[in-house]
């Protein structure tokens, strides 16, 4: 949905024109491809690199409601200032970029069964890392370090209710 409101180039030009004035380096909210990693993965790179100029455009062609494309920045702004899609996003990256060094290696002209079952190994491990507390607790400081720079409350559920906190963390399980 960002990509294809994104896609059209007068959007595009005023994105630009946006990150420049906030002091970004030029960026753009890329396609994502079905069957390639690295296109999710640099789309989730993308969308936080580029997610505070996004959120100006948006906020700007809302007040200006000058056509259609307000309607549809109203909708893109519901969902992409919720606190569930930040952490969704910013951990997704994390996975895939994960999932793109196995990718890479697989798809490179030397690659050996070796070097495959050593990455997968290897890829398996930092994904099982990931879970541990103290990388819980770097993620969650990224996560609230980026939170604060883009204006967004992450709505932390009470300790009282350990079902609430499964509820509120639903949408960002992976099986």
């Amino acid at each position: 949905m960002v990509y294809v409101h994104f896609s059209r180039p007068s959007n595009n030009a005023k994105l630009i024109e946006v990150q420049s004035k906030l002091g970004l380096k030029k960026g753009n909210v890329l396609r994502i491809c079905d069957t390639r990693w690295v296109c999710r993965y640099k789309n989730c790179e993308s969308m936080i690199k580029n997610y505070s100029s996004i959120l100006e455009f948006l906020k700007n062609e809302v007040e200006a409601q000058v056509d259609k494309d307000a309607i549809e920045a109203i909708g893109i702004l519901g969902q992409i200032q919720n606190c569930a899609f930040f952490i969704g996003v910013t951990l997704l990256k994390d996975i895939l970029g994960i999932i793109n060094i196995i990718s890479v290696t697989l798809q490179s002209k030397n690659a050996t069964l070796g070097k495959a079952k050593s990455i997968i190994n290897g890829s398996i491990q930092s994904i099982e890392k990931l879970r541990s507390d103290i990388e819980f607790s770097t993620f969650w400081q990224k996560i609230t370090s980026l939170a604060e720079e883009n204006d967004i409350t992450l709505e932390v559920p009470h300790k009282g209710s350990l079902k609430k906190v499964y509820l509120w963390l639903a949408p960002l399980i992976i099986l």
